[in-house]
């Protein structure tokens, strides 16, 4: 059973989507994020991963966005994409005015209802990349230091969930193995005397 949880664990962690946005600085970037049409959307939440998880780029709940519980760096700077988005399930953000601290790794978690009347969680992630223009110095590029640029966390997590159920496969087998062996011996031993 414990293997079964683990497996639908994984799935639901292979369930995230990323994607990568090229931005000049100065320029506006559409972080997408798409939820599913069908289902009624109750919570959207925007973070961005080196931030409070309580300082939001966006927050929309109870049918209306909340600007005051944006981290400060963003009031003013973001606004949704598609203001039909209950029809479309497009909870995509527009940030404007974009600067290299903006840089990073963005979340979008919705919560919804679907159809049925069950609560559902989508998630996507979004890493917000400098694009030089053309012609640009451009700076020596330094690995796994700079955010964006170490592993791909859902990829790595993934990868971890599907060894950990193989060596619990792998350990269950010989522990299955080893507990019908001494019957057997037991058995033997006591024919022999």
């Amino acid at each position: 059973m414990t293997c079964l949880h683990l497996l639908a664990c994984l799935l639901v962690i292979l369930q995230v989507s990323a994607s990568d946005v090229d931005v000049i600085p100065g320029e506006d970037a559409v972080l997408q994020c798409q939820a599913p049409s069908s289902a009624k959307v109750t919570v959207v939440e925007w973070t961005k991963d080196n931030h409070s998880p309580d300082d939001y780029l966006f927050l929309y709940r109870n049918g209306r966005s909340y600007e005051k519980y944006q981290h400060p760096s963003f009031r003013g700077r973001v606004e949704l994409r598609s203001s039909s988005f209950a029809d479309s399930g497009d909870v995509s953000v527009v940030l404007k005015n974009v600067s290299v601290e903006d840089m990073g790794t963005y979340r979008c978690r919705v919560l919804m209802t679907s159809t049925g009347g069950k609560m559902e969680e989508h998630s996507e992630v979004v890493h917000l990349r400098n694009q030089i223009p053309s012609g640009a110095p451009q700076e020596p590029e330094r690995v796994g230091t700079e955010e964006g640029t170490g592993p791909n966390v859902p990829v790595l997590v993934g990868v971890l969930s599907v060894a950990l159920v193989a060596v619990i496969g792998g350990v269950g087998f010989f522990v299955h193995r080893r507990n019908k062996r001494p019957n057997h011996q037991r058995i033997l031993q006591e024919i022999q005397t």
